[in-house]
């Protein structure tokens, strides 16, 4: 159950208490899968705690935390080496998905159209190096410096200088940055 109701949309804060109450209505006739606000261990475990649900499912908080899934598995937090090449394979693989699937209806030469597919790549995959960055020190100038960049070359060093220097942020915001999930998630 994802206890957020459609006007909220992707905003607000989701109702736990809604689970809770499913939980005691249906016992153990079937699972209860708690959804809703989870971007660390401890909202997976707190949502256990105070609901009673099931299991957990995770949805936008491994946005940019793939690893939250191996830390629930009592797995360590990615390195800065292992979040860097990630973030760069992900982005690789990104561009050769746009360069091979991009469609124009304009009769563009090889070059011109591996350029252009370039620049759509990049320029799609800002949001995904924000989800990336989030909670990480320096981030915000981070994503102020890719939301300029234009080139494969461009995101390559920004993520290397970036992610290979980042810690984690002690004082960053537990709430998330503003973004608009219906747009950036289709």
């Amino acid at each position: 159950m994802h206890p957020r109701t459609r006007a909220q949309g992707y905003s607000g804060k989701a109702d736990w208490n809604v689970i809770a109450d499913l939980k005691k209505h249906v016992g153990n006739r079937f699972p209860v899968i708690g959804n809703g606000d989870v971007k660390t261990v401890a909202d997976a475990t707190r949502m256990l705690e105070q609901t009673g649900c099931d299991y957990v499912m995770i949805g936008r908080g491994a946005l940019g935390n793939p690893w939250i899934f191996r830390e629930l598995l009592g797995g360590p937090k990615p390195t800065r080496e292992e979040r860097c090449a990630l973030v760069l394979r992900h982005f690789r693989e990104h561009l050769h998905f746009v360069s091979h699937e991009r469609v124009t209806r304009e009769k563009l030469s090889p070059e011109e159209e591996a350029v252009r597919a370039e620049r759509a790549a990049v320029h799609n995959f800002r949001k995904h190096l924000a989800w990336y960055a989030h909670g990480l020190s320096g981030a915000s100038a981070f994503r102020n410096n890719v939301n300029r960049i234009e080139t494969k070359a461009e995101v390559e060093s920004a993520v290397e200088q970036f992610f290979l220097g980042a810690e984690h942020d002690l004082h960053a915001p537990e709430e998330e940055y503003d973004v608009d999930y219906r747009t950036a998630l289709g």
